[in-house]
């Protein structure tokens, strides 16, 4: 919990951090408490006001190449060689510093760019869902 306050705060305090996240539109559909999942969708349509955060929904109709096997951060620093990914693992985040395993990671974020819908489109896609759940 503590960790992830922490890198919700990398939001808002100085220096922002430039921040593009991918979701599958699967994370809409789960079932379980329609509350929790309202103010989880209020959350993120606020954070997405932030002109440094970018919010983009990988529709269904992706199909397979929109899937990634587990969620995946990648981390850009001005310096090349300290580019780093992160893979989600259980118990944690999986630090790859890698040339190949960056490499990698980039492919997976550039197939997701072309296959998810634009960043408007998507804020109307969770204003929608939004509108159905409340």
């Amino acid at each position: 919990m503590r960790v992830r306050t922490l890198r919700q705060r990398r939001l808002t305090h100085k220096p922002p951090l430039k921040h593009t996240a991918y979701f599958s539109e699967v994370a809409l559909l789960l079932k379980g408490d329609l509350d929790i999942l309202a103010g989880q969708i209020r959350n993120a349509i606020k954070v997405s006001e932030f002109d440094h955060v970018t919010l983009r929904m990988v529709p269904l109709e992706a199909g397979r190449r929109g899937v990634l096997a587990s969620g995946l951060v990648l981390m850009r620093f001005t310096e090349p060689a300290a580019q780093h990914v992160f893979l989600e693992a259980v118990g944690g985040m999986l630090n790859r510093g890698s040339g190949r395993e960056v490499r990698r990671a980039e492919r997976a974020f550039e197939r997701l760019d072309r296959l998810a819908l634009s960043a408007q489109d998507t804020i109307a896609a969770l204003q929608k869902k939004l509108e159905e759940i409340s």
